[in-house]
């Protein structure tokens, strides 16, 4: 069970840095538009879409992440015999269209979760048998 809890920190950990590239390439992108600031109208409307331009940056980033590092950890996962097709199908959308929610966390969570719960009804069949 040593090994889950390091795949589950090593997902969370890609979560978060996601997370903060998001929002990174958000701020970064809409600092470069300070100047335009001090004209009228423009300053805001440039702002607007440095944000918007900020944020697509960032999520392009962030699938890349998630198809580089989310098949690695899709590997583990399988290597450890914990992978479980339910949490994958439902985690992997949530991970490539909302990025910045923990979809790689809530893939790993669910398969430990599922394993447990497989481990548990083997031991409960082995002592009704014994």
């Amino acid at each position: 069970m040593a090994k889950g809890f390091v795949l589950l920190a090593v997902a969370l950990m890609l979560d978060v840095f996601q997370g903060l590239i998001m929002l990174a390439f958000t701020g970064v992108i809409s600092a470069t538009t300070g100047v335009l600031a001090f004209i009228p109208f423009v300053g805001a409307a440039a702002a607007g879409v440095a944000s918007v331009g900020g944020m697509l940056a960032g999520w392009v980033v962030d699938v890349s992440l998630s198809f580089g590092f989310g098949s690695f950890l899709i590997m583990l996962l399988a290597l450890n015999n914990t992978l479980s097709w339910k949490a994958l199908l439902w985690g992997t959308p949530v991970e490539l269209l909302l990025p910045f929610l923990p979809g790689w966390t809530l893939v790993v969570a669910g398969s430990l979760y599922t394993k447990y719960k497989a481990d548990k009804a083997l031991a409960q069949t082995d002592e009704a048998l014994a």
